[in-house]
């Protein structure tokens, strides 16, 4: 389905759920259709958070629901041009947003079998309590990956594994070696 009926939809589901929820404000609708969807496989590509679920968006109880709103690479080791290349050692700091329910115990894992990572020294970091709609990042406690032998520009999959109060999610990264790039998605951070 295209835009032209996505959008109607989303907007009769959003009826639907104002109709269920009549407490619930215009935001926590946004972020219970959002929670609820089904991923699909063209996600990769950046077409938005999935298939809507009709039966899951009116029957889910709210939880943690995390979107990545910001990366930043730091090289910890290498050359200091801001580019991840062969060899250099690098801090990711991941800021998350919580668009649901208040988590109260949130942790991150990063993990990868890509052969163009050497090691993930530091895989985990405590993100403590996230709010809903706050912002918070590992600045504090930020995940490291060394990367290993590369021949040329690369890319190298992640998968970020978040768990907040017995309730797990997981976000695809894509990490360009050898570039100024991340990817998430049709995001894409310098």
């Amino acid at each position: 389905l295209g835009t032209s009926m996505a959008a109607p939809c989303v907007s009769g589901l959003s009826a639907l759920l104002l109709a269920r929820y009549p407490g619930d404000t215009n935001t926590a609708i946004k972020a219970r259709i959002i929670a609820t969807t089904d991923p699909f496989p063209s996600m990769e590509y950046g077409l938005g958070s999935g298939r809507i679920n009709t039966y899951k968006a009116l029957t889910a109880s709210p939880k943690p629901y995390f979107k990545v709103k910001d990366i930043i690479l730091q090289e910890l080791a290498g050359n200091n041009n801001k580019i991840p290349e062969q060899g250099e050692s690098i801090n990711l700091i991941i800021s998350l947003e919580n668009i649901w329910q208040t988590a109260h115990s949130v942790s991150v894992t990063l993990a990868t079998d890509s052969q163009y990572i050497y090691s993930l020294p530091v895989n985990s970091s405590q993100y403590g309590s996230i709010a809903s709609g706050e912002v918070k990042n590992n600045s504090g406690n930020p995940l490291v990956f060394l990367i290993g032998k590369l021949d040329y520009v690369r890319v190298a999959n992640f998968s970020l594994l978040i768990n907040a109060d017995g309730v797990t999610q997981t976000i695809p990264l894509k990490l360009i070696l050898g570039r100024r790039q991340l990817a998430i998605g049709d995001n894409v951070y310098a």
